[in-house]
């Protein structure tokens, strides 16, 4: 029964298909011919609308290249930052003015150049671009687009977000990136890079681009900065002038770049390489210092090496002793931990705080004797002056106050000193010590007990108030956070001498070593360890708690320095 009920189904089902099947047939040529009309309608909407944008696009290019709206942004400009643009307004108003009956053309005088790129179907998608997230972190980080040279982006690394410009697509990486400054490095149009013979007579391409670059940040009221070659104000010494085409342009600043500790430093774990070391700086020297480090080289037997920019760092931490051929050279090698030999021409051009690391080789003749004492060479002084004075966070640090960047490279030397405070003499010892630092802390945490409440650290407070030091008060037995937003922590001893450069030396070595704690271990300064006596360590691990010795285990960077040597 079951099968003859099968057949009469599948039967009529057969019977009704053709009906059926026209039916579907004719109601979906029905929505479809309603979807067409639709999207004609949609699409004829969307043509109506680009060409009404387009005209808008068109009347307000015109609008922004009349003289009356230039006129006004120059002004404007002016008037919002009178410490830099003011100097340019008389030059940017004769500019104008001489240019006053020149034809515009459609969109000249905008803010940013439009550059249409075949990489991107739609002009939107250019937004997608890669560039700087603001979102990252709490701190402001200072984001740096520029034309750098070959070693420029490592140096700046941990202390900026760097943004490169090549000249297919700078303005279009320009104008998508939230850039807080234009940086050009003359060091980039050294041979073999994109931007090379960059300011040099014949390359006509490469300055139109860059002055391009100049015209948008302009537009968009980004500083433009110059970093020379040399490093410095060393004359002949540098070896090679900046390019002409560069020395012409018009810069809001032109800054000297502090050297990177944190590519430069000491941390090397096995013995050095006694023999002296000398790198080729790739330039013309004066013939007077070329004939002074020829001499060096004879009498010492010093090895002669033509690194690149990757392997410079580690093959001047494999030499004790380094001859400097060009000032440039002395921060590199000082950072390296070495024993610093220069003729006496490069030592004049050194800063005087520089001038004091280094030994100025008069008699070559001599040199044996001198090289007997780095054995007990201690570069923690040198590194002191180059951190305090002569490197990367600092130099920028400088810049953005020069320029009124609100940003602060230097965060992350941020230090939260925490003390046991069991007395009011405890207290003022504290802001003795703090205030005598050369490296300050921006926070202090006072712990105190109940015998002494929180009234009696008022003196206390306003004295460190007033050098811009924030002190925060806890009870000693709370197991309350450590407050305070400082990347490292500081565990202070109230009635142990403290030097003046104990905190300067700890940030030091943490920055150069990129360790997570740093503190004495009885091993020998900047070496790695399996356990210290944290005299700094990083917030994020002091929170945590747990037992120093462990810290190791659980994958913890522990450097050795003993900060009261």
């Amino acid at each position: 029964m079951t099968e003859s009920t099968t057949s009469e189904t599948s039967a009529g089902t057969s019977e009704t298909s053709p009906e059926t099947s026209a039916e579907l047939s004719k109601a979906l040529r029905t929505q479809q011919a309603q979807a067409n009309r639709q999207v004609a309608r949609l699409r004829a909407a969307v043509r109506e609308r680009d060409s009404r944008l387009h005209e808008v696009e068109e009347r307000l290019a015109a609008l922004e290249g009349s003289t009356t709206y230039r006129f006004g942004r120059i002004v404007v400009g002016a008037a919002r930052r009178p410490g830099r643009r003011a100097t340019r307004l008389p030059r940017e108003l004769y500019r104008l003015w001489k240019h006053r009956d020149s034809p515009q053309q459609p969109g000249q005088g905008r803010d940013i150049t439009r550059v249409q790129s075949d990489v991107f179907d739609r002009q939107e998608d250019r937004l997608l671009a890669a560039s700087p997230s603001a979102l990252e972190g709490s701190v402001r980080q200072l984001v740096i687009a520029g034309v750098f040279g070959p070693s420029t982006p490592a140096d700046l690394a941990g202390f900026a977000r760097t943004v490169p410009l090549f000249p297919h697509d700078g303005a279009l990486v320009l104008e998508s990136a939230d850039a807080d400054l234009l940086l050009v490095d003359a060091a980039a149009g050294a041979a073999g890079g994109p931007w090379a013979y960059l300011g040099e007579p014949g390359m006509y391409d490469r300055e139109r681009t860059l002055r391009t670059l100049l015209d948008a940040a302009g537009g968009r009221e980004l500083p433009v900065v110059l970093w020379p070659a040399g490093r410095g104000d060393e004359g002949e010494l540098a070896g090679v002038a900046t390019a002409p085409g560069l020395s012409r342009l018009d810069w809001d600043a032109i800054a000297v770049p502090g050297v990177s500790l944190r590519r430069f430093n000491p941390a090397w774990g096995t013995a050095r390489d006694r023999t002296p070391l000398v790198v080729d700086p790739g330039v013309r020297l004066p013939l007077g210092v070329r004939r002074a480090v020829d001499a060096i080289t004879a009498a010492i037997g010093a090895r002669v090496a033509a690194p690149g920019p990757a392997e410079l760092p580690e093959l001047l931490r494999r030499h004790a002793v380094t001859v400097a051929a060009t000032p440039a050279q002395v921060p590199e090698q000082l950072a390296s931990g070495a024993f610093v030999l220069c003729p006496a021409a490069v030592a004049d051009a050194l800063p005087a705080d520089l001038r004091a690391h280094v030994h100025v080789v008069t008699d070559p003749a001599a040199l044996h004797e001198v090289l007997s004492a780095v054995p007990r060479h201690d570069p923690r002084l040198a590194l002191r002056t180059l951190f305090l004075r002569h490197s990367a966070p600092v130099r920028l640090a400088e810049l953005c106050r020069r320029l009124e960047i609100d940003a602060d490279p230097a965060a992350a030397r941020g230090v939260t000193v925490v003390a046991d405070v069991h007395a009011a003499a405890d207290a003022a010892r504290l802001a003795d010590t703090v205030l005598a630092q050369a490296h300050r802390p921006v926070e202090v945490v006072v712990r105190h007990g109940v015998e002494l409440p929180a009234g009696a650290f008022a003196t206390v407070t306003a004295r460190l108030a007033e050098h811009g030091v924030t002190v925060h008060l806890q009870a000693a037995d709370g197991r309350a956070a450590t407050p305070g937003d400082a990347a490292w922590v500081a565990p202070w001893q109230t009635r142990a001498h403290v030097p003046d450069s104990y905190l300067a030396d700890l940030v030091c070595a943490a920055e150069c070593s990129g360790a997570d704690a740093v503190g004495p271990a009885g091993f020998p300064d900047y070496t790695f360890v399996t356990a210290v006596e944290p005299a700094l360590v990083r917030r994020e691990l002091y929170e945590t708690g747990g037992a120093p010795d462990g810290w190791a285990a659980r994958g913890v960077r522990l450097m050795s320095l003993d900060p009261r040597s």
